[in-house]
């Protein structure tokens, strides 16, 4: 459908009224034409939401699905609104994770321009300008819904959370109810002592509920989180104490396995079991057990992952297709509408002003994000030289004023010298710290571990996209307090994977190094896509030049054809020529008799 009938429809929205007419080409070239017909369902109550649907044509009618145990099913659909021609409906859905309170189903057949909230965080991530002009500035009116994991990346759409089964909750029950029972038959022995006994029944029901809602926050933080871009494992123990997030792409995901433990017959009669995610690697691979229905985890992922590669391969089809209609010198096609714009990796903000000289994460000259171990680790280096100087100093002091036995004059001189020593040990302390580093770039990670005096200067690079999962993981309290954990970098064809231990902010480096891996893929995939484009255009040309010059040459060819048919057509209509003139007889002698020759 013409790029104008869209630009002509998006701009009576009061959302797109402000953009120019550029900025509303490129939001008019996200948008997607499609075509409903009666009966079909737009998108579902229940699931998330996916954008913006704007009516051209067509009428749809939003049901609501309430419980009623008269109905059959145990529910019925309620009616609560429609949907007509030159209507919208799911904006909010463009700006944040956004639930579908309703149904809705085509009654009349709809051509709808559809707009996905992932084509609408790319491009005002591409195009920052974007956001003022579509009102981002006035307050909260288009806020971002709270991500409902933590490192939800902006433009990702959760499509299902899977927790373990509630028996895994339920059947740690009886050792409440056993203290319980236990703290209840104490108040009864101590009968006697009103106050003991009241205490007794107090502690039968706070202690047991204390446990029951120890066991309830260690079942829910558990989970398998399925959005539109990878799998991702969250495991929280202990209140949070120990923190870990682990992830698969999507795209990345060879298999997925469904065991239900032998020896446990409550498997079979409550039908969950463990799910276990995997990679072409070795290490890469995440699981969670007691899940109930796993099925469902295998089926959603692989279904998703072939969607996206189906996705692809259509787009990959229609750029082709547009790269043969230019190389033919065709006209455009109708394809559909929307390509997807790739996300510039993140990257930290520069420093401006004051630096604080124990920053564990800043941008180096080349652009690189650097990450320090954790100033804790800092503090362990320098903790003794600094004592040390301190008491150097004290010594110092102390020797101006008494006679230190047994060194006498020689304390004044010898003080000094311990403080530049203690201040050396110091810097080297300082520095073996600040030169351990891990510096992430656009397509390398390195390892440097330095030594102070040359000892040791070891520096490991890999490349990024041979990185198959990166898993954070915070263990402790004193680690939860500081947010200081471990990375964990697992490589293809690797069984031995690397470690940033030690780090600020473990999650928001796996985060980031996530992202930047998507962005790798993205770019990579983009690339080998348009390499073959170019390669199918190069042989479309050159086929296009050697039937070009067939057909000039089939055409000289025609034209002496031509011409030759031409000159023989004129031949034939000429006239016969003329005999010519018979020679004139001498009438004097006869005929047959020679003539005679001078001097016979």
């Amino acid at each position: 459908m013409p790029q104008p009938f869209i630009e002509s429809h998006i701009r009576r929205l009061l959302l797109f009224e402000r953009l120019p007419d550029d900025q509303l080409e490129m939001v008019a070239n996200a948008f997607q034409v499609l075509r409903f017909e009666p009966g079909e369902v737009v998108f579902h109550q229940g699931q998330p939401g996916q954008g913006l649907y704007y009516f051209v044509s067509g009428r749809g009618l939003l049901t609501h699905r309430e419980p009623d145990p008269s109905a059959p099913g145990g529910s019925a659909e309620t009616p609560v609104g429609e949907v007509k021609t030159n209507e919208f409906v799911g904006e909010q859905a463009l700006f944040g994770q956004t639930i579908e309170p309703t149904t809705l189903r085509i009654v009349e057949s709809a051509i709808v321009l559809f707009l996905s909230r992932d084509q609408m965080t790319a491009l005002v991530i591409a195009y920052p300008a974007l956001r003022t002009n579509l009102g981002f500035q006035r307050g909260d009116q288009h806020s971002t819904v709270k991500p409902l994991f933590k490192g939800q990346r902006p433009d990702e759409v959760v499509l299902q959370v899977f927790r373990r089964h509630w028996w895994s909750y339920a059947r740690f029950a009886w050792i409440p109810l056993l203290l319980a029972s236990a703290l209840i038959v104490s108040a009864f022995m101590f009968i006697e002592s009103p106050a003991l006994a009241l205490s007794m029944v107090g502690l039968a029901l706070i202690v047991p509920a204390g446990l029951m809602y120890f066991f309830y926050v260690e079942w829910q933080d558990d989970s398998i989180i399925v959005t539109n871009q990878r799998a991702v494992r969250l495991i929280n123990r202990w209140f949070g104490l120990e923190s870990t997030i682990s992830e698969i792409p999507l795209d990345r995901v060879s298999e997925v396995t469904v065991t239900r433990p032998p020896a446990d017959p409550a498997a079979r009669f409550f039908k969950y079991g463990t799910v276990t995610v995997r990679t072409s690697g070795d290490v890469g691979h995440l699981s969670l057990t007691t899940i109930a229905d796993p099925n469902r985890i295998r089926k959603l992922i692989f279904t998703y992952r072939d969607q996206v590669r189906q996705s692809v391969s259509e787009q990959n089809r229609r750029e082709i297709q547009a790269q043969v209609d230019r190389v033919l010198g065709l006209p455009p096609s109708d394809a559909p509408l929307g390509t997807v714009v790739a996300q510039a990796p993140p990257s930290a903000p520069k420093e401006q002003g004051w630096v604080n000289p124990l920053r564990t994460k800043f941008i180096n000259q080349e652009g690189q994000t650097v990450y320090r171990r954790h100033y804790t680790v800092w503090m362990r280096h320098v903790i003794l030289p600094t004592l040390f100087i301190a008491a150097s100093i004290l010594f110092f002091g102390v020797s101006l004023f008494y006679d230190v036995p047994g060194l006498g004059n020689y304390a004044v001189v010898l003080a000094p010298v311990l403080i530049v020593v203690g201040l050396v040990w110091w810097y080297l302390a300082d520095w073996d710290w600040r030169y351990d580093q891990f510096i992430l770039g656009e397509e390398v990670l390195a390892f440097i571990h330095k030594r102070p005096l040359w000892l040791q200067d070891i520096i490991d690079q890999i490349r990024l996209e041979k990185v198959d999962s990166v898993v954070s993981n915070v263990q402790g309290v004193i680690n939860k307090m500081l947010d200081r954990g471990t990375v964990e970098i697992s490589l293809i064809g690797s069984d031995m994977p690397k470690l940033m231990d030690n780090v600020h902010k473990p999650k928001e480096i796996q985060g980031e190094i996530s992202q930047r891996l998507s962005s790798i893929r993205t770019n990579a995939e983009q690339n080998e896509a348009q390499r073959q484009r170019e390669a199918i255009a190069q042989y479309l040309a050159v086929y296009h030049e050697k039937i070009a010059g067939l057909e000039e040459l089939n055409s000289q060819n025609a034209s002496a054809s031509s011409i030759a048919r031409d000159a023989s057509a004129q031949t034939r209509a000429m006239p016969p020529p003329e005999p010519p003139p018979q020679p004139i007889r001498d009438a004097v002698r006869p005929p047959r008799i020679p003539r005679s020759r001078p001097g016979e």
